[in-house]
């Protein structure tokens, strides 16, 4: 599954997709790319976890996501394989573009946009198929959007 920033650009990206829910009709306004310091914290404050496809160049353990204590009691906040900016060694104040999950809880990648939409503006959600999008706004809540959230 995947997670970028929800802006204009995005529009002909998803021209001609069905949107389960979300893209609104006017204009939407850029924000800059969170940093990895600002999507680790929204991880972290939404709950979740899972396992960095990337390195840190900081040494300070608590800016680390940390790995799923246990899948099978976890309460599906697990977001599996994280990757940003695969296999380079990135520090706290990179830009994240754009998030991808391999394996991920569903429920984890809904509660992860959330948080993310909440501090950095509207997310947009799909995965490798393509065929379902779904935009999270500021302010929206992973328990307002279960029941319409596709996975």
């Amino acid at each position: 599954m995947y997670v970028m920033a929800l802006s204009d650009g995005m529009r002909e990206f998803a021209d001609g997709v069905s949107f389960t829910r979300g893209l609104p009709a006017g204009p939407i306004p850029a924000n800059p790319p969170p940093t990895v310091a600002a999507v680790l914290a929204a991880f972290r404050a939404a709950g979740c976890h899972g396992t960095a496809w990337f390195r840190l160049s900081d040494a300070d353990p608590a800016a680390h996501l940390p790995e799923c204590p246990n899948p099978s009691a976890c309460d599906g906040l697990d977001l599996g394989e994280i990757n940003i900016h695969a296999g380079q060694v990135i520090d706290l104040g990179t830009p994240v573009d754009h998030l991808a999950f391999r394996k991920p809880h569903p429920a984890a990648v809904l509660a992860a946009a959330c948080a993310l939409a909440g501090t950095c503006g509207p997310r947009l959600v799909f995965d490798d198929s393509c065929e379902d999008f779904f935009a999270v706004h500021p302010g929206e809540t992973a328990a307002a959007l279960r029941a319409d959230w596709p996975w």
